[in-house]
Parts: C-alpha cells; sequence; structure tokens
C-alpha cells in the first residue's frame, strides 16, 4: 500500500457532478496499490438522493477502473448491525475506521456535499485504516445543474411562467428601423423547453420627414423555446434558441395587408430571483431582423 499524504484545497474550475465523480476515482487510484479492498461509505448532504448517488456512483466508476475492489455500504450492513454504527450521515473518523478494520479494507473514503454561493463543494476524505493518516483530502467544485437540483428535492420549487415587457429596434420599415414596443408570455413544459405568446407593435417614426405613408405593424407569434446553456444551472435561464411564428397585420395609410410571420431568435435569460432581464436578436419574415430587450417577472 502507498503511504501517501495529499491535500489539496477548492479549485475554481467547475464541472458536472459525474464529471467530478470520475475524478474523484481516478485520484484516489493514483493512490493505491492495485487489488487493494477500499470502503466507500455515505457522503453527508442534504438529501438522502444525493448522499446515496454520491456514493454509489463513485463505487460504480471505482469499479470500472478494475485497479481497486470496493466495499459498499450494502457489504457494511452487517458489520453495522454487530457494531450498532448508524452509517446513515456524515461518520467520524474514529467510527469509519473501526468498521473497515473488520471488513479487511486498507483505506476508507467518505466525504461532505455543501452548497457554497452558485456552486457546490465535495469534500473528499481517504483514510489509511491502518496508519489513520490521511492518503487523499481533496475539494472538488461542482457546478449547479439540473441533476443536481433534482437530487436536493429542488427540481419541483422551479419558476415555470414568465411575463415580460419588450423594447426593440426592427426593420419594419422601408429604410432605417422602427422602433418596437411588446409583451411576451411563456410557460416552461420541462427545465429546458417552455412555448409562449409575443406580440410586437411597431411605428416607421425615423421615416417620417422622407415618406408621406404611415407604416404600423402588428406582429402576434407563437414561440417554441430551449434554453442551450444555463451557466448558473438555474432551470428556465441562461442562453435560448427560440422558434417564432404567427403573422403580420400591416397598416399602411388606410390600407390592412396581412402576411405569415416567422423566424428564430437567439438571447439569454438572466434571472435575478423573481426578475428576469433578456437581451436578444431575431431574424425573420417580414421584419428581417430585430434587436430589444426584454424586463419581466417569473412566477
Amino acid at each position: 500500500m502507498l503511504f501517501l499524504f495529499a491535500i489539496t484545497f477548492p479549485c475554481f474550475s467547475k464541472n458536472d457532478i459525474d464529471e467530478s465523480l470520475r475524478n474523484v476515482a481516478n485520484d484516489i487510484c493514483a493512490v493505491c496499490v492495485d487489488g487493494e479492498i477500499i470502503a466507500v461509505l455515505d457522503f453527508s448532504s442534504e438529501t438522502p438522493e444525493m448522499s446515496k448517488y454520491l456514493s454509489n456512483s463513485l463505487a460504480a466508476n471505482l469499479a470500472q477502473t478494475g485497479k481497486v475492489r470496493v466495499v459498499t455500504r450494502q457489504h457494511m450492513d452487517k458489520i453495522e448491525k454487530e457494531l450498532d454504527f448508524q452509517l446513515s450521515g456524515y461518520v467520524s473518523d474514529a467510527t469509519a475506521l473501526s468498521i473497515c478494520e473488520r471488513l479487511g479494507a486498507k483505506a476508507i473514503i467518505f466525504g461532505q456535499f455543501e452548497e457554497i454561493e452558485n456552486h457546490y463543494t465535495l469534500q473528499v476524505k481517504m483514510l489509511d485504516v491502518e496508519t489513520a493518516a490521511y492518503m487523499l483530502f481533496k475539494f472538488y467544485v461542482i457546478e449547479r445543474s439540473s441533476k443536481t437540483e433534482q437530487l436536493l428535492g429542488r427540481a419541483s420549487t422551479y419558476r415555470k411562467s414568465a411575463f415580460g415587457i419588450i423594447a426593440e429596434e426592427n426593420k419594419n420599415c422601408v429604410e432605417m428601423v422602427a422602433p418596437s414596443g411588446g409583451f411576451s408570455f411563456d410557460y416552461s413544459l420541462s427545465r429546458k423547453f417552455s412555448v409562449g405568446l409575443k406580440a410586437f407593435l411597431s411605428y416607421d417614426i425615423y421615416e417620417k420627414d422622407k415618406h408621406d405613408n404611415t407604416a404600423i405593424t402588428f406582429e402576434p407569434l407563437g414561440s417554441f423555446r430551449i434554453y442551450t446553456v444555463s451557466p448558473s444551472g438555474e432551470s428556465g435561464a441562461g442562453m435560448f434558441v427560440e422558434g417564432l411564428l404567427g403573422g403580420a397585420v400591416l397598416f399602411i395609410n388606410e390600407e390592412t395587408k396581412t402576411v405569415p410571420s416567422a423566424g428564430i431568435s437567439v438571447g439569454f435569460r438572466q434571472p435575478f430571483g423573481m426578475v428576469f432581464v433578456e437581451p436578444y436578436l431575431r431574424l425573420g419574415y417580414p421584419y428581417l431582423f430585430g434587436a430589444g430587450l426584454q424586463f419581466g417577472l417569473r412566477f
């Protein structure tokens, strides 16, 4: 067995929870001898689901390496009953050592999962059973994601509806650009997909000195949105791609004309609790292009 003591502190690079657990397994194997028996105990966290996922996934990743033999919580049931130890939370180093001596494990692994600001930290301890010295004591920074929120029991708490006010400049005019105002409503069918309605009213005010025509455009549109990247891991937020489909009603002087309207927009929704800000660009027909900013509420 290698008597290697390694302590590292949190780095600022964040990985998702599964990639972090693979990194943990690789770091553990780096300080182990081939064929060693190691025990994976429970990790403390806010929910039993997260604790179980951490220990089971780490054990699976370790077993897949083929370098070590893994003892899991299931193997500890008999020893737990004999010693009357409770392993459903964050155990002490002495308790962990006592259990694994009975199992013949050469090293034990346990730790703690905590929320810090807008991300999570996984503390991993690896103890040498014979010497009680740390072989590994490391922190892994984990990004917030839909999986972490689900495992922490927060999946059902995200805000599904949003209402916004829009200010835009678009090409619903002849030469220059037309100012536009509007509103939107969207509803999340899942954590990354939403549907909604938008309405824009544009007026070619900048061209009054050049043209006698008065052009007003009303656009009622349906929206279909997919959030592709969410840096914070929050549902219904981040970078999105949105399809738009509906019609455009053109009021030119005393004449009215109706044409189909369709397009695509890209943007970024930044939430601040119940409030959000959303800059975006859109391309399509008949407005050709538009750039705007939306403010609104989520509920």
